[in-house]
């Protein structure tokens, strides 16, 4: 079986906290406002609740569509923190949360026309809230905080098993087979319960980022049928123990073998390599990219003085194959670039497109063309390497295996315990 989608690469980057417990009772998702969409079922919401943002960076405001019921309510800080109780409201149209000097201003369709006075907090929850001119839904709770005189922050508050429908989606795709949509759901699932613990700001945890730089968040209204089937089926499951999940990072396409998270992609990470030979199948297995030689000193320039001409280069790699060192010998000497610092310099300064990226670190050959002057580059993969390859989980699942063996060999060694289970 082929697949027509391919799943993006994983960045994920970062080093794994230590975190406490918490209280899971406290934490099983919000009920929205109204009934919940029905594309939603069978899944049900459940797990602790994440925060997630809705935009990177602080804002002077955000803007949120209405179509129905919904409410507002005050939250208060610590050292008492709590809800104040949630006013109704029956709009149609768009909601603008305005931080001012001391407060938060809202402007509702139907509300005075200066709008209404918050304090510093507050949340709105509504089954028909999305972004404006956006068909994506919003789901759980908008929650809005004033970080400054006229900034604030704005975030989805959103249960884990409802968060990771938006997750599966983006991040592999429902043409995948059900069992690797199965690990997928582990891996994600262990993946944001981790960043959720690594760094606390008034006692609230972590803020996800919807991009690569933490996984990929898009909700869509319908959830596919394998998308919910994959989640429920393994729900509650996570690489770790609740006091120490495992950020189980992955990645598109691994070119023949996974690689070490430590020492150079994340030292505390316990993530080994392992050979990979269900991957053949992306047509990011094998790949080939040319660049010119003044193009690629420029790329450069940030990291190494490069005096030209370029003689020779030079990949000194770990045990995957990957390069931890590029060496290039120039007029100059010679300079040493990190393979991650040679991938990320020459996409942002020389690539234009995913045609012209260099794809991953796994880079089997550095040639100079003797006729013009370009250098060839052979490589293999797509992302970082460490831990599940979504092509090889795909692949694995063709020749038969389940998720749990799935898990068990790009996971190696590490147990995946039910942390919670069915609502009560």
């Amino acid at each position: 079986m082929t697949f027509e989608a391919e799943p993006a690469p994983r960045l994920t980057q970062g080093l794994l906290a230590t975190g406490t417990l918490f209280v899971l009772a406290a934490c099983l998702g919000y009920h929205l406002g109204g009934t919940p969409p029905p594309t939603l079922h069978p899944l049900r919401p459940g797990g602790p609740e994440l925060r997630v943002e809705i935009a990177p960076g602080p804002a002077r405001e955000v803007a949120l569509s209405i179509n129905g019921n919904f409410t507002l309510s005050a939250l208060r800080s610590l050292p008492s923190p709590g809800e104040s109780r949630p006013a109704h409201f029956h709009d149609r149209g768009t909601i603008l949360v305005r931080a001012e000097l001391r407060n938060l201003r809202v402007l509702r369709p139907g509300g005075p026309a200066d709008g209404e006075a918050f304090p510093d907090r507050l949340r709105i929850r509504g089954a028909t809230l999305r972004y404006p001119g956006r068909r994506e839904p919003i789901w759980g709770a908008v929650e809005v905080e004033r970080t400054g005189p006229e900034t604030l922050e704005a975030v989805v508050v959103v249960d884990l098993e409802t968060y990771l429908q938006g997750v599966l989606l983006p991040e592999m795709g429902a043409r995948f087979p059900l069992e690797a949509l199965k690990a997928q759901a582990v891996a994600a699932r262990s993946y944001a319960l981790a960043r959720r613990l690594d760094t606390r700001r008034a006692e609230r945890d972590r803020v996800l980022r919807r991009s690569d730089l933490d996984q990929v968040y898009r909700p869509e209204e319908p959830v596919p049928e394998a998308i919910r089937i994959a989640v429920d089926a393994t729900r509650g499951e996570v690489l770790g123990t609740l006091a120490s999940p495992i950020p189980a990072y992955y990645h598109s396409t691994c070119g023949g073998a996974t690689r070490d998270a430590a020492p150079h992609f994340d030292p505390t990470s316990p993530i080994r390599g392992a050979p990979c030979p269900y991957c053949r199948a992306s047509r990011y297995f094998r790949w080939e990219r040319r660049y010119p030689l003044d193009g690629l000193i420029r790329a450069l320039a940030p990291a190494a003085r490069i005096a030209p001409p370029i003689t020779a280069f030079q990949i000194e790699p770990d045990t995957s194959g990957r390069a931890v060192t590029v060496r290039v010998t120039h007029a100059g000497g010679v300079a040493r670039i990190g393979g991650d610092a040679f991938r990320s310099l020459i996409n942002r300064h020389l690539a234009t497109s995913r045609e012209e990226q260099l794809l991953s670190t796994r880079l089997d050959a550095l040639e100079l063309d003797p006729s013009q002057p370009l250098v060839q580059v052979r490589g293999r993969g797509w992302g970082h390497g460490v831990g599940m390859c979504q092509m090889g989980a795909a692949g694995m699942a063709r020749e038969g295996h389940d998720y749990r063996r799935i898990l068990a060999h790009y996971y190696a060694g590490l147990p995946v315990n039910r942390l919670w289970g069915d609502l009560p």
